[in-house]
């Protein structure tokens, strides 16, 4: 079975492909509803396992949180800014012919990085995620209360209240493409079932993840086939949930140290990438007869970046964060 940290890396991987391949790799919005469920867990793991026995646990937990994603999304998106400034004119001059309003929005979401999913294009194309993510983060101390407050049934209640907004929303098209959509309320499903999987922890048998990953196989050779649309985001979701059984088994099992640099290097994959992305379609479009070659390079620029970006910037900026964090746990314990 698969290891938690192996599972995101490939997760980030299934998305730095599908961005430079989409004809032939289209599962990235699937990768992303997939890191979703895992939010959920690790995040409900964390808060209760850690946050919670700190003096000022919101304080911690929005500081860690922040801490965590923030700085190294700042870093890729001002490097994004050159890579666009360099090799892509258009989308700065995209930019340049937003109105007043609109470009200081533009900006100040890739500042706060609130926002960032309802801007029609950004500097770094994954980041929408990540504000996503942070309305997660928002909302989840009352996610939280109502836990403490009302047992697992208050969750269960929950999720199942916004899996029916979920299908509301589905059954009226004009929501999809309306503010909701690119909001929490709308993958609010997919963070309460990652929830509960911490707290209705489930070991699936492997007969019924078989039995998923065949559905997900199927549906897979369908989109080949162009049987099923391969842009459909419906279909991305479903697959996400096929993958809740695997995902349940998976992340009850032990990481050993490989496995936890696999897991912190995928953030940084995930969104060093988009540097790379950029160039790379102009290159391909320029160059049809050497899509291979220049997929090949571009998976190597990637993986060197990844690398040294992890390595020289995130993993420092991760120590720091952790020696404040036994420095908050000290506090407590009063050494």
């Amino acid at each position: 079975m698969i290891k938690p940290g192996m599972l995101r890396f490939l997760l980030a991987l299934i998305v730095a492909v599908g961005h430079a391949v989409p004809g032939w790799v289209f599962l990235g919005y699937f990768a992303v509803i997939c890191f979703f469920i895992l939010s959920g867990y690790w995040i409900s793991s964390l808060f209760h396992r850690q946050y919670t026995q700190e003096q000022h646990p919101l304080f911690v937990f929005y500081t860690s949180r922040l801490w965590r994603l923030v700085p190294t999304l700042l870093l890729f998106t001002i490097a994004a800014l050159v890579m666009q400034a360099l090799f892509d004119r258009s989308f700065m001059l995209q930019v340049q012919q937003l109105s007043g309003f609109a470009q200081t929005r533009f900006w100040l979401s890739h500042v706060f990085v609130f926002g960032l999913a309802l801007l029609k294009f950004r500097l770094l194309g994954p980041a929408w995620s990540l504000d996503i993510e942070l309305q997660f983060y928002g909302v989840f101390p009352l996610l939280y209360l109502c836990v403490s407050r009302f047992g697992k049934r208050g969750l269960l209640s929950l999720a199942l209240l916004s899996a029916l907004a979920y299908l509301f929303i589905r059954c009226l098209p004009v929501l999809q493409f309306s503010f909701i959509k690119p909001t929490f309320l709308y993958y609010s499903p997919f963070f309460l079932a990652g929830m509960l999987l911490y707290w209705w922890p489930v070991v699936c048998s492997r007969y019924i993840v078989l039995v998923c990953n065949l559905a997900l196989l199927v549906i897979t050779a369908l989109l080949y086939a162009q049987v099923l649309p391969r842009s459909s985001a419906l279909i991305n979701e479903i697959m996400a949930v096929l993958m809740i059984p695997l995902i349940s088994n998976c992340v009850t099992r032990k990481s050993d140290a490989k496995d936890a640099w696999l897991g912190n290097i995928s953030y940084v994959l995930y969104l060093a990438h988009w540097l790379w992305i950029i160039p790379y379609r102009q290159w391909v479009t320029a160059n049809t007869g050497a899509q291979v070659l220049l997929f090949c390079a571009y998976l190597l620029l990637t993986g060197i970046t990844s690398y040294v970006a992890y390595r020289y910037f995130d993993a420092k900026v991760n120590r720091a964060r952790k020696r404040w964090m036994a420095r908050q746990a000290a506090l407590v314990s009063g050494e």
